[in-house]
């Protein structure tokens, strides 16, 4: 099963159009990964919330996990852009075709 239309390589052209349009386009590339780090740590205190919560969690909770997990996926195409990768899709795909074997059963 693979996917058909996931267009991360335009998601990684409007990331970069969006930071130099905001400004956000003059980090390194090892304070845009301690920024991701710290972004990691929101999802990971977000979901902690949603674990604490237990049956009690509410849609609230889950939209502020969508969100910092989105921030994520921005810090990690920027990271992708400012290290020169153009082709996340095929590097995906690949990547998977490389575990769907490494993970057969014999």
């Amino acid at each position: 099963m693979k996917p058909n239309n996931m267009e991360l390589n335009r998601l990684m052209e409007y990331v970069e159009e969006m930071k130099k349009a905001r400004g956000f386009d003059v980090t390194t590339l090892e304070q845009e990964f301690l920024l991701f780090s710290e972004e990691v740590g929101e999802v990971a205190n977000a979901l902690w919330q949603i674990i604490k919560a237990g049956e009690e969690a509410d849609d609230q909770m889950r939209e502020t996990l969508g969100f910092e997990i989105a921030d994520c996926l921005i810090y990690l195409l920027s990271l992708a852009n400012m290290a020169g990768i153009k082709d996340i899709e095929g590097l995906l795909l690949k990547k998977e075709e490389i575990n769907t074997h490494r993970f057969e059963t014999p």
